[in-house]
């Protein structure tokens, strides 16, 4: 940490002259006078120093007077600040460099805004970013520990606020979503869903729909890279998917497509999947749903009618089936599906019952869809679907 600090802080003017003829350590061992006239003289001198002072103020940490130990304490950190600011203005000029600025620079490009946005990143907390860069293999646990502060900011003394939750730093949170990218920072799925629950806050939600210049900003870019990042683990997945869906993320049909085209992908991973695909794409975008009706995988089965009567059964293909119907403006009803003969709307996020109470309604729906999708090539999947036999029956019980 030190070194870092050290390369941060050095002096960026060699033409500011020392204003005082006693050597820094002889001003820290007057930090301890009995007169406060000349403890105070001796605190402004060494301020005056700045990073010349700097050795001897580190030194003076370790003394055992304890009035010289704070003056120092306080001094390192306001020389920290100082010089700290300094070192932000000639990077957002690009006369120099900050730490971990390269694996930023390649999520996001590197305009004016962008290294003023990763600035504000460095100045709201130095002391993170630089140890993730210096100490990557403690990266887990200084997201872990970063997390907790600002659980304590938005729920601690909660009374005292009425019962409201408090106000995240766009910032701090964007620090995190960069950290935790760090190829070597392993952060387990219950924090990862901490983080998630932060970017929901209508602070930061609205920090990350801003657009610069027609196109995202900073705090997307770092989602989508964040999103990107955890797509190997089932339940980021998961979790990624309602982002996107909750956020209206355009970005989320990418999302979608690379998790539907995994072949690890569970079920019903791949359901959600569709449903973030059909609500950020369009019509161009079907051949991707479409590709996925021969996928009789099972989701969950599901009850409706006014007592709950009767029972069907929801299919991976069942719910890219109901998204198509979506975005070519057909009817639900029409396709059969039993939450539309109940009268229900169609709801991108719930796909659970967009299934069907018998395999005959099934096999019918799916021809309707083949016979409309015959004559509009734009609507065909890159690979023929595999037939489905009239006589299949994936569950008796469902067939009348």
């Amino acid at each position: 940490m030190l070194t870092l600090w050290l390369a941060l802080l050095a002096p960026l003017d060699a033409n500011n002259p020392t204003p005082v003829s006693r050597r820094p350590e002889e001003w820290v061992r007057l930090l301890g006078d009995d007169s406060f006239l000349t403890r105070q003289e001796a605190h402004d001198q060494l301020a005056r120093l700045s990073m010349d002072a700097f050795g001897a103020l580190t030194t003076g940490l370790a003394g055992s007077d304890p009035e010289v130990t704070r003056r120092c304490r306080q001094l390192l950190d306001q020389l920290k600040v100082r010089d700290l600011e300094k070192q932000l203005e000639q990077f957002k000029l690009g006369k120099s460099d900050l730490p971990g600025y390269k694996r930023y620079a390649k999520v996001v490009p590197s305009p004016a805004w962008g290294r003023d946005f990763f600035a504000e990143m460095w100045k709201t907390n130095p002391q993170f970013l630089a140890d993730i860069e210096e100490n990557p293999e403690r990266a887990g646990a200084q997201v872990v520990g970063q997390i907790q502060n600002i659980q304590q900011v938005l729920y601690g003394n909660m009374r005292a606020r009425g019962g409201q939750p408090g106000q995240p730093s766009v910032s701090e949170v964007a620090s995190l979503l960069f950290a935790a990218q760090h190829p070597r920072a392993m952060v387990d799925i219950v924090n990862l869903s901490q983080l998630n629950n932060f970017l929901q806050h209508p602070v930061i939600r609205a920090a990350i729909l801003e657009e610069k210049e027609g196109g995202p900003g900073a705090m997307r870019l770092l989602l989508v890279a964040h999103i990107r990042a955890h797509l190997n683990d089932q339940t980021a997945q998961v979790q990624s998917l309602h982002l996107c869906m909750n956020l209206n993320l355009k970005e989320g049909k990418e999302v979608g497509m690379v998790i539907l085209k995994n072949p690890k992908t569970n079920q019903h991973t791949k359901g959600l999947a569709c449903a973030v695909i059909a609500k950020m794409g369009t019509v161009a975008d079907a051949p991707v749903l479409t590709a996925v009706l021969d996928d009789a995988a099972h989701i969950n089965q599901f009850q409706v009618g006014p007592r709950g009567q009767d029972k069907g059964i929801t299919e991976v293909r069942d719910v890219a089936l109901s998204m198509l119907v979506s975005l070519t403006g057909q009817s639900h009803k029409d396709y059969g599906f039993a939450f539309a003969q109940q009268g229900a709307q169609f709801q991108h996020f719930n796909t659970y019952n967009m299934g069907f109470i018998s395999e005959k309604l099934r096999r019918e729906a799916l021809l309707k869809w083949k016979a409309y999708a015959a004559s509009r090539p734009e609507l065909q999947p890159a690979t023929p679907l595999k037939e489905t036999p009239a006589d299949e029956k994936k569950d008796p019980a469902l067939d009348d």
